[in-house]
């Protein structure tokens, strides 16, 4: 059995396709200088639980004597318990704990844990899309088009932060021109109440492209969100492109709605999987215009740094961070 670092944290990010693992070792004691080593993927479908899962991968890696986990779901958490939904899988922080005789266990959201990641991230991981300056004294907003639409925040503590998991990608988006009225109106056919998480999403991304042809009287062909973007950036498909100015327009009215909303005066970090496809159109966008425009109080926004965080392993990050910062 191999030697554990005494800092060493067992972290999970678990969701209902994968369940990705690491060793996370804190270089010299440092929580601001966290390596991931000894990396797993598991597909989540072939376990009947966490604990299986759990159980394969200190196995394989021969981790027996480390003593500390931290897992971040993909599903809510109340109370130290786990659920993830469409796995079926129900556990406990008491429960691993006593399983795997740990001596530290934590649960978080998993967007809460890419919240958390934020401070702790290497600064070739983030990218400035819109210069300011931070309040450290401040809450952070995180938000996320990915899968879905996470919306975390950040406290700063007396040492460290306490994060906030959000339901934000569940507010009705906002309207105020012309075009987003007629994809509300076309988007109103899908959904009863439209979300924000229903058109800025990657998911949401091929609702929007219909949308935007509906509001000019166009069929709209069978292309995934993928295609959209892809037949944005090469400017192959002049719908596809105006969907993703769109896009980027309206995600920025809502980055400054959930900052005005949070007194997000430390800064807007944003991450998910959409972003990161085309960073350079984003930050070329009228992204940074849109987020300031808030009439009487674009003075309150408009010094709010954003950044786009582009760490792929944020989650497991921020889930050895936030067990190390306890």
């Amino acid at each position: 059995m191999m030697m554990i670092d005494e800092n060493a944290i067992i972290v999970a990010d678990v969701g209902g396709t994968n369940a990705r693992f690491a060793l996370a070792v804190l270089v010299d004691g440092d929580i601001n200088n966290i390596k991931l080593v000894q990396r797993q993927t598991y597909p989540s479908a072939e376990f009947a639980s966490l604990q299986d899962v759990l159980k394969q991968y200190i196995s394989d890696e021969s981790l027996q004597a480390c003593k500390k986990v931290s897992i971040a779901v993909a599903g809510p958490i109340k109370q130290g318990q786990a659920n993830v939904t469409n796995l079926g899988w129900n556990f406990s922080v008491s429960e691993l704990e006593q399983q795997f005789e740990l001596d530290r266990c934590e649960l978080l959201n998993d967007f809460a844990a890419f919240a958390f990641s934020g401070p702790f991230l290497p600064a070739d991981q983030i990218v400035e899309i819109k210069s300011g300056e931070a309040d450290p004294t401040a809450p952070i907003a995180a938000i996320g088009p990915g899968t879905g639409f996470g919306v975390a925040q950040l406290v700063p503590t007396k040492d460290s932060f306490q994060v906030v998991a959000c339901e934000g990608g569940h507010v009705n988006i906002p309207v105020v021109n012309e075009l987003q009225f007629k994809v509300l109106q076309y988007a109103q056919t899908q959904h009863q109440v439209v979300s924000v998480e229903h058109l800025l999403s990657g998911t949401g991304l091929a609702l929007l492209y219909k949308g935007v042809a509906a509001a000019q009287g166009l069929d709209a062909k069978d292309y995934t969100s993928a295609d959209v973007s892809t037949k944005a950036l090469s400017g192959e498909d002049d719908i596809c492109l105006q969907t993703l100015n769109l896009f980027c327009d309206w995600l920025g009215m809502v980055a400054g709605n959930i900052a005005l909303t949070q007194g997000a005066k430390g800064g807007v970090m944003i991450g998910g999987g959409v972003l990161p496809r085309f960073v350079e159109f984003f930050k070329a966008s009228k992204f940074n215009h849109n987020f300031d425009d808030k009439g009487i109080m674009s003075h309150f926004v408009k010094d709010i740094p954003v950044h786009l965080n582009l760490c792929d392993s944020a989650a497991l990050i921020g889930a050895a961070a936030f067990l190390a910062s306890e």
